[in-house]
């Protein structure tokens, strides 16, 4: 769909019809995806996201949904980009984002202030990262602009 479409703007705008042209749509696919992009809350929660600077864009060798595959993330603390950006970013890369920190986790992304999860993932042995390590351990093409 980011290859066909390029944007989420436009994106939006495509009917179910539309999308249902798409190779490996199906029309119950399309009308999901068609019904979540026009439901106010996801509107509003897009639009948050390019506020902070996200922009959801094909690369020509990295694909949406690899990258972070298999792994599973913790935010804790005060960032500086909202939680819920970093947890689209990450999901969007094929990451898990959960609220507690156990011995499946596979990085606890701390920002200033982190509660007991941090503890947690100290005792439990889980590798801790920053914003800045967020985006070393993310390949170029889609790093956040953080930190």
């Amino acid at each position: 769909m980011a290859r066909v479409y390029g944007s989420l703007g436009a994106l939006q705008s495509a009917s179910v019809e539309d999308l249902t042209r798409i190779p490996d749509v199906g029309r119950q696919t399309a009308e999901s995806i068609v019904s979540g992009l026009t439901d106010l809350d996801m509107r509003a929660f897009i639009e948050r996201l390019e506020a902070a600077g996200v922009r959801p864009t094909p690369g020509e060798d990295v694909q949406a949904g690899e990258q972070l595959a298999g792994l599973t993330f913790v935010i804790t603390g005060t960032l500086s980009v909202p939680r819920d950006v970093i947890k689209a970013h990450l999901q969007l890369h094929g990451g898990r984002v959960s609220g507690s920190v156990t011995k499946k986790t596979s990085y606890l992304i701390a920002g200033e202030e982190g509660s007991g999860k941090l503890d947690k993932a100290r005792e439990l042995g889980v590798p801790t990262l920053d914003e800045a390590g967020l985006n070393a351990l993310l390949p170029e093409r889609c790093a956040l602009a953080i930190g």
